[in-house]
């Protein structure tokens, strides 16, 4: 939707895997972020590829750190946007949202009860219009953000991509938000290849204090805040940040 032209201008090929249990791709029960890492070398394996960049957006930008703890030697660049932070015993829980916050109490505590939530919000994005959808996901906007998912096109979007996600159940999507609640497996200390973050100061679905803190534990990041933008800012900054990133 907002990053094919820019890819196509910079010479650069977009390969989007779906995670396991996401749209078509099987779900792998108990996997951890490490071990995603392993279905991203396979595919890149298969198509002859040496060498790639690697960029994700909120729960993405996870899989970018993953990969460039455990596989910079196969990296061009890495791109964290909008993108978690480790929450395990860092203290950052207390910056999320209220409904986060619960969901990150339950992931802890009750997965089943964590797994049911995500399936009401999968039967949502199945059954109601894009803006009733939208308004579900209400409380993680901020004003930026709001305005961005009131747009017609925006929502068909945001809807069409929870269907995506959901098209064999919840399994993926709870378990994969789930393993990004917890512990990560890796610390972020002993991560040495450049990290380039990006970020919206306005942004309270992933709070910009995330990015505060991976951008002071990093050994290499380049972190750009963008002034009075929120979560979906990489829908008008994808050019820019693609820009500063391939120059």
């Amino acid at each position: 939707m907002f990053a094919e032209k820019s890819a196509i201008s910079h010479n650069l090929r977009i390969i989007a895997p779906d995670r396991p249990g996401f749209g078509d791709s099987d779900f792998k029960p108990k996997y951890s972020l490490l071990d995603y890492n392993n279905d991203i070398l396979e595919i890149v394996d298969q198509l002859n590829v040496s060498k790639f960049g690697a960029m994700g957006v909120s729960g993405g930008g996870t899989t970018v750190l993953s990969l460039a703890y455990e596989y910079s030697n196969r990296l061009l660049f890495a791109v964290d946007i909008s993108g978690y932070a480790p929450i395990h015993k860092t203290g950052l829980s207390k910056v999320m949202v209220p409904l986060d916050r619960l969901f990150w109490r339950m992931a802890k505590i009750t997965p089943r009860l964590f797994k049911l939530s995500f399936s009401y919000m999968g039967r949502v994005a199945r059954t109601k219009s894009p803006q009733k959808f939208s308004k579900l996901l209400q409380s993680a906007y901020s004003g930026p953000d709001a305005k961005i998912s009131q747009n017609e096109e925006m929502a068909n979007f945001l809807r069409v991509d929870m269907n995506e996600a959901f098209k064999n159940g919840a399994d993926g999507p709870s378990w994969d938000t789930r393993i990004r609640y917890l512990d990560w497996g890796f610390n972020l200390q002993d991560i040495d290849f450049k990290i380039h973050l990006f970020h919206g100061s306005e942004d309270i679905t992933v709070p910009l204090k995330f990015a505060e803190y991976k951008a002071e534990h990093l050994q290499n990041a380049l972190y750009t805040e963008y002034k009075a933008e929120g979560h979906f800012m990489f829908v008008r900054k994808f050019e820019e940040i693609l820009s500063q990133v391939i120059h």
